[in-house]
């Protein structure tokens, strides 16, 4: 994330999974508002609904979308008071989703 991107995976057109519809890209970090939270997410899984949106079984509703689900993640800090608090209650709960 140092140069302002970060690694994904994206549906580079929807197929089936032995086409490699998925393809690893490079995509802009996304610039949080003031009233939002930054995550770095390490691991996620993928549900059966995202493989169906791979696969071309629903529509995909954003062009390049990243399939992801239950996400393992930490708060990148922001120098505001109070919102490491806050991010490490967020990623606790997540956490405790996995």
């Amino acid at each position: 994330m140092a140069d302002g991107t970060m690694h994904a995976w994206s549906v580079t057109g929807p197929g089936p999974l032995d086409g490699g519809p998925l393809r690893p890209v490079r995509k802009p970090v996304p610039v949080p508002a003031a009233d939002e939270l930054l995550v770095r997410v390490r691991t996620c899984g993928v549900c059966r609904t995202d493989l169906h949106v791979t696969e071309g079984d629903l529509p995909v509703r954003r062009r390049g979308v990243t399939p992801a689900h239950d996400p393992e993640a930490e708060a990148v800090p922001r120098p505001l008071p109070g919102i490491l608090r806050i991010a490490r209650e967020i990623t606790r709960t997540v956490r405790a989703h996995v």
